[in-house]
């Protein structure tokens, strides 16, 4: 077999894209795989942690990467001709317009991974993908990913240049992950509590400040000792998500313990983990990371999420701070067993689904893929 030379191509390291970018290079192993990141500081031992020979930071300041990102463009050629890779990877759109550009100079075959919906709502990227540059393979990570560019982009599908490859977890992983009583130390939250739990962005994205409204719900209609929310993570939104919790009269039953470096070690020190972004969550990498620690889950119906947890999870009606709280309560008052069944159906359903064996799996059956690696 012909070892490639494979290029990944990604904005920043920021949120889950770390994660990301090493199941790409696992896909890819025995492979020659390097990885770029157009904005950020080089970090020490990142290629260990991506698992890929080699990490290279660009990086670009912002105003670099608007318009025609021409000086991006010229280092990426640049790199380009020196390696000749075969295959080139873009994560988000401005990897995706930076990797289209560089193909005016030589022609690899080259994917397009949308992380997100309504990528291609503009008819400038709809023209890009569909016609300029002909040569693209475009993945959804969800169904519902893949359905949206379907509706934006639907000569791509009639090209067979249209696929679903939704995002992977490294189940090997699961023997890292800390203990209950462990995890919550880390965080600095009592082991005797019953502890809700959300990681993620401060973001308006994620819809914090409808799952306090829910939990202020819930905590009206609770009867006995209240449990506690945890909150994982920092971001923008932060003093007024902050202000929102004090107006709610919250404080003593939300904690928020700030960013952690690798928060999925500590997924176990929840008893249930609750996301409650809406439709603009294409995914929810941090679903399968509650799965692989046997944690019960709640999120919204909306598609992406629901794609990952199937029928088992408990699901509230996007939106809806009524149908939140109310299954913030069910969920209370759940047993443990009852808990721990739901929690393994997912941990079953995430090594079936989401696993690296099956994500690699369905990369290598991507048009053009197999072909290049074929007998040298």
């Amino acid at each position: 077999m012909k070892r490639l030379q494979i290029l990944q191509l990604c904005h920043d390291t920021k949120g889950p894209f770390k994660s990301i970018c090493r199941q790409y290079a696992s896909a890819f192993g025995g492979h020659q795989v390097t990885t770029v990141f157009l904005k950020g500081t080089p970090e020490a031992g990142l290629a260990e942690v991506i698992g890929c020979d080699e990490v290279i930071f660009f990086e670009q300041q912002k105003l670099a990467l608007r318009g025609i990102k021409l000086s991006s463009i010229l280092q990426l050629v640049r790199l380009c001709r020196q390696r000749r890779f075969d295959v080139v990877v873009g994560h988000r759109y401005k990897a995706i317009y930076l990797i289209g550009m560089m193909s005016y100079f030589y022609t690899p075959l080259m994917i397009a991974v949308a992380h997100e919906h309504n990528v291609f709502r503009r008819i400038t990227r709809r023209l890009f993908v569909t016609f300029w540059r002909r040569s693209f393979v475009v993945v959804g990570v969800s169904s519902s990913v893949r359905q949206n560019i379907a509706d934006y982009c639907p000569s791509l599908e009639l090209e067979n240049r249209l696929f679903a490859l939704p995002n992977a977890i490294d189940t090997s992983q699961e023997g890292r992950l800390y203990a209950r009583n462990e995890a919550r130390q880390q965080l600095g939250i009592p082991t005797d509590e019953f502890v809700f739990g959300i990681i993620g962005r401060l973001v308006e994205k994620k819809n914090h400040a409808l799952l306090f409204a829910a939990f202020a719900l819930f905590c009206k209609q609770c009867k006995g000792h209240l449990p506690k929310l945890v909150v994982i993570g920092d971001g923008p939104a932060e003093a007024e998500l902050k202000a929102t919790v004090q107006r709610l009269g919250l404080t003593q039953q939300v904690v928020f313990s700030g960013y952690q470096p690798d928060a999925m070690l500590t997924v176990k020190a929840f008893d249930t983990l609750i996301l409650s972004s809406g439709e603009e969550e294409a995914f929810g990498l941090v679903l399968l990371e509650a799965m692989l620690g046997k944690v019960a889950i709640i999120c919204s119906d909306a598609r992406g999420p629901k794609s990952v947890v199937g029928a088992t999870g408990m699901l509230f009606r996007s939106g809806n701070v009524a149908d939140l709280a109310e299954k913030i309560m069910q969920m209370f008052n759940l047993s443990q067993a009852e808990r721990q069944q739901m929690a393994m159906a997912g941990y079953e359903r995430m090594h079936m689904e989401y696993s690296y064996a099956r994500f690699e799996h369905q990369i290598w059956r991507l048009p053009g893929l197999a072909e290049l690696a074929g007998p040298d």
